[in-house]
Order: structure tokens, then sequence, then C-alpha cells
């Protein structure tokens, strides 16, 4: 039910504060379901397998900021760079919990 309440309120956004805070949410849940499913792959790989995991999870997060920042840019200054910006981390998040094996929520 949360997933769904959020979503309507999301919708329902009309302020700048309002859309960035609900971006924001979004994101945080992302996140948290990306560290747990991060933390779950970890635990089941050898260690070589794992080294490359970390290293590969580092990069990603690198670029997953810079291409975020990227995205938001043609509103730069402006105030939908961080709804753009936190938006475009969701959707990333979102796409490397499907690359690492599982569906977002």
């Amino acid at each position: 039910m949360g997933t769904g309440a959020a979503a309507a309120s999301c919708e329902d956004a009309l302020t700048s504060a309002e859309m960035q805070n609900c971006a924001t949410r979004e994101y945080e849940a992302s996140k948290a379901k990306l560290d747990d499913v991060y933390r779950r792959l970890a635990a089941r790989l050898p260690e070589p397998r794992r080294t490359q995991l970390e290293a590969a999870q580092k990069a990603w997060t690198v670029y997953r900021d810079a291409q975020a920042a990227f995205v938001a840019g043609v509103a730069e200054d402006g105030t939908l760079y961080p709804i753009l910006q936190v938006s475009e981390q969701a959707a990333l998040t979102d796409a490397r919990i499907q690359e690492l094996g599982e569906e977002p929520d």
C-alpha cells in the first residue's frame, strides 16, 4: 500500500518543494532496495567475484551521479534541477536493481 499511496501523492504534487520531496522519497526507497539486493548478492558470491561486484558497484555509483547531473543540466540553476537529478538517480537505481537480477518495487 505504501508504494501506491506514495505514487498517488506524487501525482498530486503541485509545488517544486512537494515534487522534490516526493522524488527524494522514491529515490530513497529505490536506494534501500538496491542496498538489500546488493548485500544478498554479495553474500552469495565467492571472494573473487565479490571483489569484482564491489568494483563494479563503485563505478556504477559514480556513473549514476554523473548521468543524473547531466540529465538535470537542462534545468541548471532552475527549480527543476534537483527534481530532475533525483528522479534520474531513482530511475537508474531501479535499472541497477534489475541488472543485479531483481525487480524494483
